[in-house]
């Protein structure tokens, strides 16, 4: 979701003015599914992937490359888990 936030990804990946207006707008109804969704961190990553997906579909073939490259590989679930673990006993 950076790309449309933040100017610097947003320049690296050359969006244009009208991908970024149609970007938010695409994003707009997702905001209070976002902020209704507490701390539950499996109904945000849900709602981030569903973000993403809305986001793809205005970027290029090229733009999307580039935002899987900057992106990086995915973490694992194994590394999730624990992350999360992680994070339950340090509450």
């Amino acid at each position: 979701m950076s790309a449309f936030f933040n100017r610097e990804t947003a320049r690296q990946l050359e969006i244009s003015d009208d991908q970024r207006r149609q970007g938010l707008e695409s994003l707009s109804g997702l905001r209070e599914e976002f902020n209704s969704s507490g701390d539950d961190p499996e109904a945000r990553n849900k709602l981030l992937k569903k973000a993403s997906e809305k986001l793809s579909e205005f970027l290029t073939d090229d733009q999307e490359s580039k935002w899987e490259n900057m992106l990086g590989k995915p973490a694992s679930e194994e590394l999730l888990t624990e992350i999360r673990s992680a994070a339950a006993r340090s509450s």
